[in-house]
């Protein structure tokens, strides 16, 4: 899953940083996504997350509107 698929489904929640929406999938994963899927999908995620945090300015255009918890 990409970042920003997170991020707009934790704003249709009212979630309120980047990291409650990387938090609140992986809760949510086995829900989201096929069992066959379920690491795929969150090394995709975490791999974004993880290059957000070392630049989060590079992605503060994409994340409008989002608070980030560094």
């Amino acid at each position: 899953m990409k970042l920003e698929e997170a991020v707009r489904i934790g704003k249709g929640v009212d979630l309120t940083t980047i990291e409650e929406c990387v938090n609140n999938i992986h809760s949510f994963s086995p829900q989201i996504f096929p069992y066959t899927k379920i690491n795929e999908e969150l090394t995709e995620l975490y791999e974004e997350y993880d290059n957000y945090k070392k630049h989060p300015e590079t992605w503060m255009e994409a994340l409008c509107g989002m608070k980030a918890s560094l």
